[in-house]
C-alpha cells in the first residue's frame, strides 16, 4: 500500500467503520470465517476508470476499483429515524457492566438485509460490533434504548446524545469525486494496493 501503515485493529465482520476519528489505514486480523480486510480512510486526490487515490494521514494509498465494488453514501439522521423492522449496524462500547452504550448507529437499507450477516463480534478500538434488526425503541427519562433482536439474541443498546446515526444509501462510481473523504474497506492486493470491496462516502461530503 503505497506510503500507507497497517496496523492490528480487533477481529470482526464486515460494517460501516466510524468515519468520526482521524484518517487511518488499519488491518483486521482475519478469523476462521473471513480474511483479513484492509481499511483506508481519507480524502480523494485523483480518480481513474478503475480506481482511486486516497489521501491518508500517513501517506497515499492505491484503491482499485472492480465490477463487485459496492459505493455507498451516508446521510447524518437522528435517533428518531431508527424504526421497529430497521436493520442495523451498530458499533458500541461495552461497559463494566457489560452493557453496551453506542457509539455509531448505521441504517442499511432493505436490499442489503440478506449481504450483512447478522450477529456480534469485536470490532476496532475495542468495541462491539452488533448487526441486528431493531424490534423496540423506548425512549425514558433515564436514557434512551434499542431493543435489537439477531437469530435468537435480543440485545439492548443505550444511545447517548453523542452517538453518531446515519442512513446507508447504495450509490454508483458518479457520486466518487475528488475532495470527497471516503473510507475504502477490501482486501490488500499483491503490489500493495487495496482492493476494495467497498467505497463509503461520508457525510457531508
Amino acid at each position: 500500500m503505497t506510503g500507507g501503515r497497517r496496523r492490528r485493529g480487533s477481529a470482526g465482520v464486515w460494517l460501516l467503520a466510524v468515519l468520526a476519528g482521524g484518517q487511518l489505514i488499519r488491518t483486521v486480523p482475519p478469523t476462521a470465517a473471513a480474511p483479513a480486510t484492509v481499511f483506508a480512510e481519507g480524502t480523494i486526490t485523483a480518480i481513474s476508470p478503475d480506481g482511486l487515490v486516497v489521501a491518508t494521514s500517513s501517506g497515499s494509498t492505491q484503491v482499485k476499483l472492480t465490477p463487485q465494488t459496492r459505493v455507498s453514501r451516508r446521510v447524518a439522521v437522528t435517533l428518531d429515524d431508527i424504526k421497529a423492522g430497521d436493520y442495523i449496524g451498530a458499533s458500541s462500547r461495552r461497559e463494566a457492566d457489560g452493557s453496551l452504550t453506542a457509539v455509531y448507529i448505521n441504517i442499511f437499507p432493505p436490499s442489503l438485509r440478506n449481504q450483512i450477516p447478522e450477529g456480534e463480534s469485536p470490532w476496532l478500538g475495542g468495541n462491539v460490533m452488533t448487526n441486528a434488526v431493531v424490534t423496540e425503541y423506548v425512549a425514558e427519562i433515564s436514557g434512551r434504548t434499542l431493543r435489537v433482536k439477531f437469530r435468537d439474541t435480543t440485545v439492548r443498546i443505550t444511545v447517548p446524545p453523542g452517538a453518531e446515526i446515519t442512513r446507508y444509501f447504495v450509490t454508483t462510481r458518479a457520486d466518487l469525486r475528488v475532495g470527497r473523504r471516503v473510507l475504502a474497506l477490501g482486501a490488500a492486493g499483491a503490489d500493495g494496493s487495496l482492493i476494495a470491496r467497498s467505497i463509503q462516502i461520508a457525510p457531508g461530503r
